[in-house]
């Protein structure tokens, strides 16, 4: 693909630089995946792609603060780095991951599975009547997963950027950062047991606001949930442990547990979540500040 066709392709009206040049990134990534998955080896007895396949999902950790779901929560922040000072907050998150693209190999087994997600967290306060919006953290992913065996192996092109609330800034006279990162990441899953399931991997960033940021993380983490017994709840408990180069301290941990609601349709999307967090804050705009807080709320996969 001609360098000049590109940038005419991603020439988005209204839009800076910037997007134009994730508009190619993108396309440069999917078009790697395709040449990968279209052009197997020959003894895979891979078959066609199936757009948009039923019953096909993207895997979704039960712990961490930032994976594409939606969710309704309140949070109790014991050590909040936002002016507003500690107290209770509410953070709401809409997120999708969508299958797009299976290819299956030998007896129709999945053999690779391309999608997209994306996901947008908008944190309130509600130390003041007015309820501010603080900030919001913004998501945009291309997943490639490879199905094992024992697990799964996801290697995807990975976008985030953080803005200060409109209210929150006007109140602070606090104008933010430009945070964003451009990053490709690297994740394995081992399933230990029906029950018991454990990831890590690597995320590096090429592309990074403010420049000087660090570029490397690592996350690694565990999750045990309930054998699936038809029509009740499905009690589950969650770790997820992540070091960044460019926060101090390095460590942030979140911790999950709660119970999967009844199915609805044969599945169970929607589950109740008690949470803390402790570490760098989740959110863009202040990671370089410590937080801890308590999570109640509800979170629905879709």
């Amino acid at each position: 693909m001609e360098s000049g066709s590109l940038k005419r392709w991603c020439n988005i009206p209204g839009t800076g630089a910037s997007v134009s040049r994730i508009c190619q990134e993108v396309i440069f990534f999917l078009a790697a995946l395709l040449f990968l998955v279209v052009n197997p080896d020959p003894s895979a007895g891979q078959t066609g792609p199936e757009f948009f396949p039923a019953g096909a999902t993207l895997p979704r950790f039960l712990a961490g603060p930032r994976d594409p779901i939606s969710s309704f929560g309140i949070l109790g922040v014991l050590r909040n780095p936002n002016q507003h000072g500690d107290g209770v907050e509410v953070e709401v998150s809409f997120g999708h991951a969508l299958p797009v693209l299976l290819f299956r190999g030998e007896a129709g087994a999945p053999r690779v599975l391309l999608g997209l997600e994306a996901g947008v967290f908008a944190r309130f306060g509600l130390q003041v009547l007015e309820r501010e919006l603080i900030a919001t953290d913004w998501y945009f992913m291309v997943p490639a997963v490879w199905p094992k065996d024992w697990g799964w192996v996801r290697f995807r092109y990975y976008h985030s950027s953080s803005h200060m609330g409109d209210e929150y800034s006007r109140r602070f006279e606090d104008l933010g950062v430009n945070f964003s990162r451009d990053a490709a990441d690297l994740f394995a899953y081992y399933r230990a047991s029906e029950a018991v399931g454990i990831y890590s991997g690597f995320r590096y960033s090429y592309n990074v606001h403010p420049e000087e940021s660090g570029r490397l993380v690592l996350r690694a983490g565990a999750e045990a949930q309930a054998r699936e017994r038809g029509q009740g709840l499905r009690p589950y408990v969650a770790a997820d442990l992540e070091w960044d180069e460019d926060t101090t301290p390095d460590l942030r941990l979140d911790v999950k547990i709660g119970a999967w609601l009844p199915q609805v349709r044969g599945r169970r999307t929607l589950r109740l979540a008690l949470g803390a967090l402790w570490g760098p804050s989740p959110l863009g705009q202040f990671q370089y500040e410590t937080t801890t807080q308590i999570f109640l709320g509800l979170q629905g996969y879709f």
